[in-house]
């Protein structure tokens, strides 16, 4: 156990949306991140949630969020050690929390 050292699964990063789909769904299961003092996280709207070049993001923002809330709404409980988020939006995140809240 190294208690200093974070683990960080890389979502997005040289995956495909079903290879990133495929490791949110079973991140619970890779006994591994245990190992960690906590594991990093990153949900990335261009890599993971792969928003197309056609979609506006200004037009469709709220739906946008909305996905991206979604997405660490199912991922926080997962994670049963410290868990440190990358964003450069607060927005989704708070959300997430919110809703994990009233659950």
């Amino acid at each position: 156990f190294n208690r200093n050292i974070y683990a960080d699964p890389c979502f997005g990063f040289s995956k495909t949306y079903a290879q990133n789909h495929e490791l949110l769904k079973n991140l619970d299961k890779i006994e591994s991140l245990n190992h960690y003092a906590g594991t990093v996280i990153g949900i990335s709207k261009k890599s993971f949630l792969r928003i197309p070049k056609s979609l506006n993001y200004k037009d469709n923002i709220i739906e946008i969020e909305q996905m991206h809330s979604n997405v660490l709404s199912e991922l926080i409980p997962k994670l049963k050690n410290k868990l440190i988020i990358r964003t450069h939006d607060h927005l989704p995140v708070q959300s997430a929390l919110k809703s994990i809240e009233i659950i």
